[in-house]
C-alpha cells in the first residue's frame, strides 16, 4: 500500500494479534473454570456415591448371605463374618453426597429405613427366634425383608446414576461447546494472521525478494530487464531504481526452470534404475524380478508393451516370465516361448545385441551376465524413437536386471536338486520326510487313512555284479519312470536310498494300500522279469504299513513297512508283505 510506512503495517498486525489472542486466553479460562470448577465435581462426586452405594448393597448382601448361612448350619463362624461386614462406613459416604440433595435424600432414607427393617426385625431377632417356627419361613421372612432393602438402593443407585450422566452430559456438552467456540476464535484468528501475512507479503515481502534478487542479478553482471514495486514508500522509492531490470530476470528464470526440468527428468529416469536395482538386489524370486525390471522399464519410455524373456538353455529357446501391456498383432499373441533367432527376441538372444524395430520405438535388449545372454528385455513404446537416450539408459535397466534374474535362477536350480535325486529324479528322502510328517499330522487331524510302501529291487547287488553299474543306473532310473506313472496324481514315489524306493499313498487304507502294490509287483514283473529279457529278470519286493494300524508319527510308520519289507525278502522276494501279516506269495 503506497504511502503506508512499514512501520504502521508491523504495527497493525501487532494489534490485531493481541486482540484475538487476549479473546482466545479469555474464552479458555472460563471454559476452565465452567468444567473444573462447576461440572467436573458434580460428576467427581455422584462418581462416588454410586461407588460407595455399591459397596454398601455388597456389603449388605455378604452380611445377608452368611447370617442365612448360619441359620442353615449353625455355624458360628458365619455369625462371626456377618457381625464383621461393614456396611456404615459406605452408607455415611454416600450420605455425605446425598444428604444435600432434596431430590436424593427421600430415596435415601428409604433405603436406610428399609435397611433398619430388615436388620431390627430379621438379623436381630435369628438368636431368640423360636423353635417352633419352621426354617423356610424365617428364611422367606428375611428373603422379603431383603429384597425390600434391595429395591429401595437399586432405586438410589438408579437416581445417582441418572444425576451422574446428566452430570456427564452437561459436561461433554460444555466441552464441545467451549471447544467449537474456542475453534471459531482460532479460525478467525488464523484467517487474520493469513490476511495480514498476504498482505504483509504483498506489500512487503514481495517487494524486498525482487528489490533483492535483482542487487544479486546485478552482482552476477547479467542485463536485467524493467522491475516493478508496489508497496510502502520507502521500497517504491528503492524499486524505482530497479525498474530496468525486470525483463532479464523473467528471462533468465525461464531459462533457469527449462534446465530444472530437464535435469529432473534425466534424474527420475536414472531414480527408476537405481530403485529397480535396490528392489531386487535382495530377491530370489524369479517372477518378482521380472515383474520389477518390466515396471522399471515402463517407466522409462512411454510403454504399449513390455515383455521378459528368460533363456532355457537346455531347449535352446526363450520363455516367457512376464508380459505388461498389449500384444501388437506381431504374431506374438499367447507364445510363451520363442526360439533362439527369431523374432526380434530371438535374435537379440543369439546375436547378444539390441535390435531394433517398428521404426525405433520398439527394442529387443539382451541381458547378459559375463558372456552369456540370460534373457531378453523387449520393450515397444508409443512416444520418439527409443535411440534418442531410452535405449542407453533400457541397457542399463537390462545389466542390472539380468544379475539379479540369474541368482533367482541358481537359487532355484539349487532349491530343486536339494529335494530331487539326481539319478531317477524322483523326491529324496529330505521331501519324504518333510511330505511325511505334513501327511500323518493330516491323517491324525482329520481322521484320513494313509498307506507307505516299501519297495526294494530284488538280487540288485548282483544285478550289479552282472551287468555293470550304469546298467543299474538305467535300470532304476527305467524303474522309477514306471513306477511313477502307475500311481495316481495324489501319490508319491521317493527314492529312500540304493536300490530302495518309498510310495506315500494319501487318501488310502491298507487293504487298498496292499492291492496297488501287488498290482505294482505284477506289472514290474511282467515287465522286467523274464529271464531273457533285458535285464535278466528282474522283481521286487514291496512292504505296506498305514496309519493308524501301524502307529501315529513317520517313524513307526517307517519301521512298520520296513519290517514288512525284510518279511517279504525273507519269505522268498517278488512278493508284498503287509506289516503285521505273513507274506504274501
Amino acid at each position: 500500500m503506497p504511502g503506508t510506512s512499514i512501520s504502521q503495517l508491523l504495527d497493525r498486525t501487532t494489534r490485531h494479534l493481541l486482540t484475538g489472542l487476549l479473546a482466545l486466553l479469555t474464552l479458555s479460562l472460563a471454559g476452565v473454570w465452567l468444567l473444573a470448577g462447576v461440572l467436573h465435581p458434580q460428576v467427581r462426586d455422584t462418581t462416588g456415591a454410586i461407588k460407595a452405594a455399591r459397596l454398601a448393597r455388597e456389603a449388605m448382601l455378604e452380611r445377608e448371605t452368611s447370617l442365612r448361612a448360619w441359620l442353615l448350619t449353625d455355624d458360628p463362624t458365619f455369625r462371626q463374618r456377618a457381625d464383621q461386614v461393614d456396611v456404615a462406613t459406605p452408607t455415611r459416604s454416600m450420605g455425605v453426597y446425598v444428604s444435600r440433595d432434596p431430590k436424593l435424600a427421600p430415596l435415601f432414607v428409604d433405603m436406610l429405613v428399609a435397611q433398619q427393617r430388615w436388620s431390627e426385625e430379621w438379623a436381630a431377632a435369628l438368636p431368640q427366634r423360636s423353635q417352633d417356627v419352621a426354617l423356610a419361613t424365617v428364611v422367606a421372612e428375611g428373603s422379603e425383608l431383603f429384597s425390600g432393602y434391595e429395591a429401595a438402593a437399586d432405586a438410589l443407585t438408579d437416581a445417582l446414576v441418572a444425576r451422574r450422566d446428566r452430570a456427564l452430559a452437561l459436561e461433554w456438552r460444555a466441552l464441545v461447546v467451549g471447544g467449537a467456540i474456542n475453534v471459531v476464535v482460532v479460525t478467525l484468528l488464523i484467517a487474520g494472521v493469513a490476511r495480514r501475512r498476504r498482505q504483509l507479503r504483498t506489500t512487503v515481502v514481495v517487494p524486498v525478494e525482487r528489490i533483492l534478487e535483482a542487487i544479486d542479478e546485478l552482482r552476477s553482471g547479467r542485463p536485467l530487464g524493467a522491475v516493478t514495486v508496489d508497496g510502502p514508500g520507502e521500497l517504491h522509492a528503492i524499486g524505482e531504481g530497479l525498474q530496468a531490470l525486470s525483463t532479464a530476470i523473467e528471462a533468465w528464470r525461464s531459462d533457469a526452470r527449462d534446465r530444472s526440468a530437464e535435469l529432473a527428468g534425466q534424474a527420475a529416469r536414472l531414480r527408476v534404475i537405481l530403485d529397480m536395482a535396490q528392489e531386487v538386489a535382495g530377491s530370489l524370486s524369479l517372477r518378482y524380478v521380472a515383474r520389477s525390471a518390466c515396471a522399471a522399464a515402463a517407466g522409462l519410455v512411454e510403454p504399449e508393451r513390455v515383455r521378459l524373456w528368460v533363456r532355457d538353455e537346455d531347449r535352446e529357446q526363450l520363455v516367457l516370465v512376464q508380459s505388461d501391456g498389449r500384444d501388437d498383432g506381431d504374431g506374438a499373441v499367447g507364445i510363451d516361448t520363442v526360439p533362439l533367432g527369431e523374432g526380434a527376441a530371438g535374435q537379440a538372444a543369439r546375436d547378444a545385441r539390441v535390435v531394433l524395430g517398428s521404426c525405433g520405438r520398439a527394442a529387443a535388449v539382451p541381458m547378459v551376465v559375463g558372456a552369456r545372454v540370460v534373457g531378453v528385455l523387449e520393450v515397444a513404446g508409443t512416444g520418439a524413437p527409443l535411440e534418442n537416450g531410452p535405449l542407453d539408459l533400457l541397457r542399463v535397466l537390462a545389466s542390472h536386471a539380468a544379475a539379479a534374474i540369474e541368482a533367482a535362477r541358481l537359487h532355484q536350480q539349487a532349491e530343486e536338486l536339494a529335494v530331487t535325486d539326481a539319478l531317477t529324479r524322483l523326491p529324496n528322502r529330505r521331501m519324504l520326510d518333510a511330505d511325511l510328517a505334513t501327511e500323518c499330522a493330516r491323517a491324525a487331524r482329520y481322521g484320513r487313512p494313509l498307506a507307505l510302501v516299501m519297495v526294494d529291487v530284488d538280487r540288485f547287488k548282483q544285478f550289479n555284479d552282472t551287468f555293470g553299474h550304469q546298467r543299474g543306473d538305467e535300470v532304476l532310473q527305467a524303474l522309477a519312470g514306471e513306477l511313477t506313472a502307475a500311481l495316481r496324481a495324489s501319490d508319491t514315489a521317493y527314492r529312500y536310498g540304493g536300490e530302495e524306493l518309498t510310495m506315500l499313498l494319501r487318501e488310502t487304507d491298507l487293504g487298498a494300500a496292499a492291492g496297488v502294490a501287488e498290482r505294482l509287483r505284477a506289472m514290474v514283473e511282467t515287465r522286467f522279469g523274464a529271464a531273457s529279457g533285458p535285464v535278466g529278470g528282474l522283481t521286487i519286493s514291496l512292504g505296506v504299513a498305514a496309519l493308524p494300524t501301524h502307529g501315529d508319527t513317520p517313524g513307526e510308520l517307517i519301521a512298520a513297512a520296513d519290517r514288512a519289507l525284510y518279511e517279504a525278502k525273507a519269505a522268498g522276494r517278488n512278493r508284498v508283505a503287509v506289516a503285521g501279516e505273513t507274506a504274501a506269495v
